[in-house]
């Protein structure tokens, strides 16, 4: 990743400039290992300044070389709910197998540019995409960065939703930095947090 200044200030600017709250938390690992010299666990929120939900939060730690950035917010699901879903690939695409598959959720609209991930429960995820504006919302999450994964209690970004489901817009193993891109996704996290309402 990128050197914690450079990837939080942009992040930092982006909310002053769009007058929403910004906060970084940095909490070092204890630097006894001297292989963790500059362990840490960061994690940026971004809100809006009256609303609660979506946060757009990036975590990273570096010990356990874990992070992801994103938009969350609380979804009125069981707690057991598990759905991953992402756009197809070229492999996908080539596939002629992929139309039989049980990974097909038989919404022709999503299932011409998304998959529902094997990691997924298959009636959560096909309920979810039963809603036909919340599922064209998903599609254009997914089409705007090929990286971009929609989850349902994927992802639970900690100390922000206690005992709630959460659905995710979300990239792993980077943060979002573009702030192009972080205006989209919020614009379209949003637009899904008004229809979970």
């Amino acid at each position: 990743m990128e050197s914690e200044s450079s990837i939080i200030q942009p992040l930092q600017e982006y909310a002053k400039k769009t007058n929403r709250s910004f906060k970084h938390n940095h909490i070092p690992y204890d630097n006894s290992n001297y292989r963790m010299q500059n362990a840490a666990v960061d994690t940026v929120v971004i809100v809006e300044k009256n609303i609660s939900e979506p946060k757009f939060i990036s975590f990273y730690n570096s010990k356990e070389y874990n992070y992801y950035s994103g938009f969350f917010l609380s979804i009125d699901l069981p707690k057991e709910t598990m759905v991953l879903l992402a756009s197809k690939n070229v492999f996908h695409k080539l596939n002629p197998f992929h139309k039989h598959s049980n990974r097909v959720s038989g919404y022709r609209y999503f299932d011409s540019v998304g998959i529902i991930s094997n990691n997924s429960n298959y009636k959560d995820a096909v309920s979810l995409l039963s809603n036909a504006k919340l599922s064209k919302l998903i599609i254009k999450a997914l089409s705007i960065d090929p990286r971009v994964k929609v989850g349902v209690n994927y992802i639970i970004p900690e100390n922000e939703f206690e005992n709630k489901s959460v659905l995710g817009i979300f990239i792993q193993k980077a943060w979002f930095s573009n702030t192009n891109l972080i205006d989209k996704l919020f614009k379209i996290s949003e637009e899904i947090a008004e229809i979970l309402k």
